[in-house]
């Protein structure tokens, strides 16, 4: 195993710490809040409703903070999700592959009962062509 196929389960690993470390630690609260207003602050607006209604609800971030962050773990969370699911899918293997096509292993893909001749869709259904 190479070390860049454990890279996206390192980002998976580092996105959840990142969630928990936040609430876990007031330092690593602070260092998200900042990683978080420095990549999304711009695209967030002041707003003075928003501003008193995250005040009214005893939350100590401001509203620009809070948004900020919460952009932050939506899109570290869509990253984990797309990579922990690339890992839980499971690949389509030659033999899966070759199920999928119609044939199958030990038999020949011209005929399904063992014959010599190729299979027709009228004579593998076991139905007569009518034109």
């Amino acid at each position: 195993m190479t070390p860049l196929s454990v890279l996206p389960l390192v980002v998976v690993a580092s996105a959840l710490g990142a969630y928990v470390g936040g609430k876990l630690s007031r330092r690593i609260d602070r260092r998200l809040d900042r990683v978080a207003t420095a990549l999304f602050g711009d695209l967030i607006e002041r707003d003075t409703d928003r501003e008193s209604r995250i005040r009214s609800a005893y939350i100590e971030a401001s509203y620009r903070s809070y948004a900020a962050k919460t952009l932050l773990f939506a899109a570290l969370a869509l990253v984990a999700g797309a990579v922990a699911g690339a890992y839980l899918v499971p690949r389509r293997s030659s033999s899966v592959a070759a199920r999928s096509s119609g044939s199958r292993p030990g038999r020949s893909p011209t005929s399904p009962g063992g014959g010599s001749r190729p299979a027709t869709p009228s004579s593998a259904s076991g139905g007569s062509t009518r034109d």
